[in-house]
């Protein structure tokens, strides 16, 4: 089990939910007890890419009720990640139903609801090492966050003399029903806080007070639809002195990244359409994509880079119902090809369309 006896705490933490999952398939059948759950997938996209023991620089709150199950428990264990159980005996553990239907259509509903991470459920020292933290929430609940890691993260700082905290980095998935046109004022002055901000295309083009099929009707193709939505988004400043950046998620297309100071790149999904066989249930590909994002991002600070870590995160989520699957012995996922071949593979389908001198770095294998 990861643990924070370290000298050093995790580099990469998540905000999002866990949730247990109940599923009940097409044919009736059901499966029980299916770890899940936005910051559970987007850890697992990031612990992809550190293996033991670089993959205790993750940590995870772990939101324990009263009724929490001791396997769920030992499925995180095996990541040999930084966990930091909270035990709530009057709660219920977070809870969800999950019912397919046809064309793999899948309904949600909560049994029993989620149990919120804060920063002040973090071990002291977890903020003192944070380097990027994933965020799955109301732009409200953003610039919460935000602003008590700074407050706590200054005080912990002067408690146990610290002689240099990093500057922390936040990536921010917004929630669908938090995507309103009458939300995009809050929006634009929760972004500035914020070092990358992540919809997906149907949510970005819902706070801007239109849809993907508009879009597409007025200016002629998807590409274009996401290049105008990343244009809107960084008009209205992303981070400190606008420097940050937009990713926008956007399914099988794969991910629009850009920064004022790059241009737009469209990163595409690993799995293409002649792949669909691979492609299961895409349940949480979303919250995969920004944890290997952020793993890319922390590496070398290139936002194409840390798209192409957030594809590969994705495309061993799509492969099933649930979280990826690790086999500890080989460190192997899924039983397929490792991470680093999928990276591998992914650079040389899109080297072809890169300027020159992007090859050239990349050709390195840099990873």
């Amino acid at each position: 089990m990861g643990t924070d006896d370290d000298d050093k705490g995790p580099i990469l933490l998540s905000c999002g939910s866990l949730i247990i999952d109940d599923i009940v398939y097409e044919d009736g059948t059901e499966q029980k007890d299916v770890l899940g759950g936005a910051g559970v997938f987007a850890i697992y996209g990031a612990r992809l890419w550190y293996k033991p023991p670089l993959s205790r620089q993750i940590g995870y709150t772990v939101q324990r009720g009263h009724d929490f199950v001791p396997e769920i428990q030992q499925e995180l264990e095996r990541l040999s990640i930084s966990l930091n159980p909270q035990d709530h005996l009057d709660l219920y553990t977070p809870r969800g139903l999950n019912t397919f239907s046809s064309d793999d259509h899948r309904d949600f509903e909560y049994i029993h609801p989620v149990i919120r991470i804060f920063p002040r459920d973090f071990p002291p020292k977890w903020l003192l090492s944070g380097q990027i933290v994933h965020l799955i929430c109301s732009a409200a609940r953003a610039q919460e966050i935000v602003d008590e890691w700074h407050t706590l993260q200054r005080k912990y700082a002067i408690q146990y003399e610290a002689s240099h905290v990093p500057k922390t980095m936040f990536m921010w998935e917004p929630l669908p029903w938090d995507c309103l046109p009458e939300k995009w004022e809050e929006f634009t002055r929760v972004m500035k806080l914020i070092d990358i901000v992540s919809p997906n295309h149907e949510e970005a083009a819902a706070v801007l007070g239109t849809t993907m099929a508009d879009l597409i009707d007025t200016l002629g193709s998807e590409h274009k639809a996401l290049d105008h939505l990343a244009d809107r988004f960084l008009q209205a400043g992303i981070g400190e002195s606008n420097k940050g950046c937009i990713a926008i998620r956007a399914g099988k297309r794969g991910a629009l990244v850009a920064r004022n100071d790059t241009p737009h790149w469209l990163v595409p999904a690993y799995w293409q359409s002649q792949d669909h066989s691979r492609v299961r249930d895409v349940t949480g590909a979303g919250n995969a994509f920004c944890g290997g994002f952020c793993v890319g991002y922390l590496l070398n600070k290139d936002i194409i880079d840390a798209a192409l870590y957030g594809s590969v995160s994705a495309s061993f989520t799509v492969e099933q119902v649930g979280v990826p699957k690790l086999n500890i012995t080989h460190e192997s996922w899924n039983d397929d090809l490792s991470p680093d071949g999928r990276l591998a593979d992914l650079r040389c389908r899109i080297s072809t369309h890169m300027p020159s001198s992007e090859q050239q770095w990349r050709s390195t294998g840099k990873n």
